[in-house]
């Protein structure tokens, strides 16, 4: 396991520079958005309900067992809630920021996938009898799994979606979670699935440029040393020579 500094990369320090420099990743969560607004607005295929087909689509029409609006509260908001929460236990913003990134481009295309299905095929819902002709005459990660196949099974037991819908939809949702969270971080079984790529990546880019100034850093006491000991060679040669007259001169005056 690579080294861990909490702490040491937080909003304030590092959060502006690395939103920058996924900027790319933002304008796709962007363009999914717009696409997936697009999607929900459009009218779907209108498919044709023959006498026979209704056999399947006279189920009652009753209530959501598990509200609307709970829906984005268990899949976007509580994850959030605990992505934020655990940031100021780490204070490790990479791993903040790329969660975020990966839960919004989990929902993002799971919504665009299954609204462009849904358009293009148009299946009427199990209670689309009661729904057109209500007279009956022509005209954390265990707990948020769990909360989620709640989810698909009230809507088969509520009539507001075919058993096959669901099941496609989970299968849908749990790969495209898979691929969006293995963009951004290992395998949770890995040595190193507790943070996401890019903080390994600026750890490893932090380690070669300290190398880089140690050998810079080497080479320039090396350079120094050795102009040091030129210099002294030097300093010594020239005073040997400066010495040589006068040693010529004292044995001169002995000889006379």
């Amino acid at each position: 396991m690579r080294e861990v500094d909490l702490g040491a990369h937080t909003i304030r320090s590092h959060g502006a520079k690395l939103a920058r420099n996924h900027m790319h990743d933002w304008l796709i969560l962007l363009l999914l958005a717009v696409i997936e607004i697009i999607l929900y607005i459009i009218h779907p295929f209108y498919r044709f309900v023959g006498k026979d087909m209704m056999e399947d689509l006279k189920y009652p029409f009753k209530d959501n067992t598990v509200p609307t609006w709970s829906v984005p509260v268990v899949a976007t908001l509580l994850p959030f809630v605990i992505i934020v929460v655990y940031y100021f236990i780490r204070k490790d913003v990479y791993d903040l920021h790329h969660a975020i990134l990966g839960l919004l481009f989990s929902v993002l295309i799971t919504g665009v996938i299954t609204d462009a299905i849904k358009d293009a095929v148009g299946r009427p819902r199990p209670d689309f009898f009661w729904r057109c002709f209500p007279d009956g005459k022509g005209g954390p990660l265990q707990v948020l799994v769990f909360c989620h196949a709640l989810v698909g099974i009230s809507r088969v037991d509520d009539y507001w979606h075919h058993w096959q819908d669901v099941f496609a939809g989970a299968l849908i949702g749990l790969t495209v979670a898979s691929f969006c969270y293995l963009q951004f971080f290992p395998p949770p079984y890995d040595i190193d699935g507790w943070g996401p790529h890019a903080y390994f990546q600026m750890l490893a880019e932090s380690q070669n440029g300290a190398q880089s100034s140690n050998n810079s850093n080497f080479l320039n006491v090396r350079e120094s040393e050795l102009q040091s000991v030129y210099i002294d060679s030097q300093h010594h040669s020239v005073n040997s020579r400066d010495r040589r007259p006068i040693l010529e001169g004292t044995e001169g005056e002995r000889r006379q």
